[in-house]
């Protein structure tokens, strides 16, 4: 028999082993010996944040911390999908700041976090987190940090209790978003699960979208391990996997008046990954157009269904990076694939093929260069 504040401390010692520090909510509380934050109803750690941004950007005078932290932190709309998609586009894109140097006025941008450089970031998974909400206080069971903003969020249910299951961890979540929305502002994922059964989806999405999470580091890391949320903890919260996962495996859509966030699925993260590191790859080695790199082959998995493969097909073309105009491709050996990148703007490859292509030993960093966006820090 477990309760469900042991299996809280199983799923922190997933973390530990994962590289997060973890810590206990009610240390860290606004009236404990060591706060890391004034009142209950801050949602972020500002000292991570501010000590983050430094170390991040060190480009940018100290006066400009002030703007990024009352820019995150203070949204614009009160709907929640509308301030997470321009959290996430500040996320990718930076958030803009301005000072003055030698009486000339100067237009910049400070990162959020170091996509690029693991070590600059600080992981922290916090338990028993309470939040002053409209209606009471909160507290949800882990939330994840990374440079004191809250990425995701994790409800859990005892695995012995025959009256709950992971649908009332997701209802939890629900009265979350209603009464403590500022928490989801920052939110890439949330996980419900009861131990045996983990789930994963969007800030929008309903029971049919939340998905399991099968692989640890690869597409062929299946452990057969008894509870599901440690396959979860371990592979999703990866911190080098999870940093790509927010960076590249995100996007938003309009429907109608609605926007609806999509986040990958474990098979859709995987495939995209060895997809854009075979493509690399060939670049390298291929003198000519490789002849299976197309969306097809990524649609070969006779047991899933219509919806899965259009919606595995669909991933891939939009989430394979953003811009495939901003590429530049060096030597006759890659003509083929600028050629392709010009053919199908659905080939979006650049920063993930940069920085892949800095992974592999084999590949030079002049072989493949993004512009606009730095490239990627080999």
């Amino acid at each position: 028999v477990m309760s469900e504040d042991q299996l809280e401390q199983h799923c922190l010692e997933w973390f530990r082993d994962n590289g997060w520090e973890t810590r206990y909510g009610p240390d860290i509380a606004p009236d404990a010996a060591n706060p890391a934050r004034k009142n209950y109803l801050e949602v972020a750690l500002v000292g991570q944040l501010e000590a983050a941004l430094k170390l991040i950007n060190p480009h940018l005078p100290a006066s400009c911390f002030d703007q990024v932290i009352s820019q995150v932190l203070k949204p614009e709309s009160m709907d929640a999908i509308t301030n997470n998609r321009a959290f996430h586009r500040m996320l990718l894109e930076g958030v803009p700041v301005q000072y003055k140097r030698d009486d000339q006025l100067i237009h910049d941008h400070a990162f959020l976090v170091d996509f690029d450089r693991i070590a600059n970031n600080r992981f922290v998974a916090v338990n028993q987190f309470t939040i002053q909400g409209t209606k009471q206080p909160r507290r949800p069971d882990i939330i994840c940090f990374i440079n004191g903003l809250p990425f995701a969020v994790l409800e859990l249910k005892s695995p012995s209790d025959e009256n709950t299951d992971i649908w009332d961890a997701f209802n939890q979540l629900q009265t979350y978003q209603e009464e403590i929305g500022d928490l989801f502002v920052f939110n890439a994922a949330q996980i419900v699960s009861d131990g045996f059964i983990a789930r994963v989806g969007s800030l929008t999405a309903d029971k049919e979208r939340f998905m399991p999470w099968r692989t640890i580091k690869n597409e062929d890391d299946k452990p057969l391990l008894e509870w599901q949320l440690e396959t979860l903890v371990r592979g999703f919260f990866d911190r080098e996997l999870f940093l790509d996962y927010i960076r590249f495996f995100i996007l938003f859509e309009t429907d109608g008046d609605r926007v609806i966030k999509k986040i990958a699925g474990y098979h859709q993260f995987h495939a995209v990954r060895e997809a854009v590191r075979a493509t690399v790859i060939a670049a390298q080695y291929i003198s000519g157009p490789p002849s299976k790199i197309d969306m097809q082959e990524f649609n070969h998995d006779n047991d899933l269904n219509r919806e899965i493969k259009e919606e595995y097909v669909y991933m891939f073309n939009e989430l394979i990076v953003r811009s495939a105009e901003k590429l530049v491709l060096h030597s006759e050996k890659e003509e083929w694939l600028s050629t392709m990148v010009e053919k199908n703007k659905t080939w979006r490859v650049e920063a993930l093929i940069s920085k892949i292509s800095c992974e592999n030993s084999d590949i030079t960093k002049s072989n493949i260069r993004a512009i606009d966006t730095g490239g990627a820090n080999c």
